[in-house]
């Protein structure tokens, strides 16, 4: 252990100490045992505190901010305001945590971190590294993930309403029974990424988002905006897309078989070699959209706008309601 504050001894480190606003910067804490200490509005900037014991610990306004945490437990830790911009948590231990104020993780390392349960909506963690983390069952609602990279993490069951993942990597994410209700994706790579039925997903904005074969099979999407979306392979079959906006959006290849897309803007749409079989296409809009290969077979297209679709000899338009003249 290494203190560079004369007025804070080791004896000072210990389960239960209260350190308010103490300066701790540049301190070497490896392994030390901070069970349940009080360290608000202390600065710990630039702090090592790799394989530390920080369970329960009172972190409200604490500056950890480029402090090196690898392997830390803070399952449990009280984080309101804390600022831990820059910090590296790879492998940490944040299971529980809870913090009613915005706490800041901008620009950190949180790759294989564990966040199960968390708390703590309305945090920033923009632009942070948060490769294959575990935020199953968390509260992040209102939480800014623009840029960040969550490829291969667990958000199965995770609160993430009104969360901003502009620009953000989810690829081989499991967001299984997540609410993404009011959540915004534009420009997010979501490839692979893995959807069920209890996934919430009410007023999202997906456009430009790149979703190609992701699994959004048996999701409500209605009322969703993927517009200019790529969507290229993913399986959709069973998706309820009423009123969904996917005007120009790249489909080709993807299973719709039996969707809802009622009342749907597919204009301008590419839905080369798409499975559409089965799919309720009234009253939906695909003026100039590309169905050369796509499979329409006994799709209903009543009152189903198909001025200037484009489509070829592979496509199927076999029991199909409705059908462009040849």
């Amino acid at each position: 252990m290494e203190i560079h504050n004369p007025e804070i001894t080791e004896d000072d480190i210990r389960p239960g100490k209260g350190l308010v606003d103490a300066d701790l910067e540049n301190a070497d804490l490896s392994g030390a045992d901070m069970r349940q200490m009080n360290l608000s509005e202390s600065s710990l900037s630039k702090t090592t505190l790799e394989n530390a014991d920080m369970r329960e610990a009172n972190l409200t306004a604490t500056d950890l901010s480029d402090s090196t945490m690898p392997n830390t437990l803070l399952s449990g830790a009280q984080f309101d305001g804390t600022n831990l911009s820059g910090a590296e948590l790879t492998d940490a231990d944040l299971s529980g945590v809870t913090g009613k104020a915005k706490s800041n993780f901008s620009g950190g390392d949180l790759s294989r971190a564990n966040l199960a349960g968390a708390k703590l909506s309305g945090s920033d963690f923009s632009g942070a590294n948060m490769i294959d983390s575990n935020l199953s069952g968390a509260d992040l609602g209102n939480v800014d993930f623009s840029g960040a990279d969550l490829s291969g993490s667990d958000l199965t069951n995770a609160d993430l309403s009104d969360a901003d993942f502009s620009d953000a990597n989810l690829s081989n994410t499991s967001l299984s029974g997540a609410n993404l209700n009011g959540a915004d994706f534009p420009g997010a790579d979501l490839r692979k990424a893995q959807f069920s039925s209890e996934t919430t997903v009410q007023d999202s904005d997906f456009s430009f988002a790149t979703l190609s074969e992701s699994d959004l099979s048996e999701v409500d999407l209605s009322d969703a905006d993927f517009s200019a979306a790529s969507l290229n392979d993913a399986n959709l079959s069973g998706a309820d897309l009423t009123s969904a906006d996917l005007s120009t959006a790249d489909l080709s290849g993807a299973n719709l078989f039996d969707a809802n897309l009622y009342d749907a803007d597919l204009s301008s749409a590419t839905l080369t070699n798409a499975d559409l079989s089965e799919v309720d296409l009234s009253s939906a809009d695909l003026s100039a959209a590309n169905l050369s290969g796509t499979d329409l077979s006994g799709a209903t297209l009543s009152g189903t706008n198909l001025t200037a679709v484009s489509y070829d000899d592979d496509t199927k338009w076999q029991g199909a309601s409705e059908r462009p003249p040849f």
